[in-house]
């Protein structure tokens, strides 16, 4: 994992959501005892409904929008996907792929620093190979 990879998982993990959604609930809370308290009695009844059919409505719509958005995960977003090669693969060895570290195996061996291709995931191991060579730059030596 890299320097930049560690800083965002803290990131992460700091809490912000925890925070965010008690700052909600706060100020949720706050506008209630105003609108009860503050603002005339039938008028803060109807602000009180405006603002609950507001945030209902706002939840019916995120809520259809994400659905049609396709989930990408599973080992089938994995396939064709460039990785590098970080242990050597003879026919075993290790490759990145993002930030992770996974098994890999290359019918056709890789050294350290090379870029395959994943053609399939068997359990916990990445079946990769060699991307295509540009058959032009190959035969232009004539």
């Amino acid at each position: 994992m890299t320097a930049r990879d560690e800083r965002a998982y803290s990131e992460r993990g700091s809490g912000e959501g925890e925070r965010a959604t008690l700052l909600d609930v706060l100020a949720i809370g706050v506008a209630v005892l105003l609108a009860l308290f503050v603002v005339p009695s039938p008028w803060g009844f109807v602000l009180i409904g405006g603002a609950l059919a507001w945030e209902l409505a706002e939840k019916a719509f995120w809520f259809s929008y994400t659905r049609r958005i396709p989930l990408a995960m599973g080992p089938e977003t994995m396939v064709g996907r460039q990785v590098e090669v970080i242990a050597p693969c003879r026919p075993d060895g290790k490759v990145r792929l993002q930030s992770e570290r996974w098994k890999a195996r290359c019918s056709e061996g890789a050294e350290i620093g090379d870029t395959v291709l994943v053609d399939a995931v068997e359990h916990l191991t990445l079946i990769v190979s060699s991307p295509p060579r540009d058959s032009g730059a190959s035969s232009s030596a004539g």
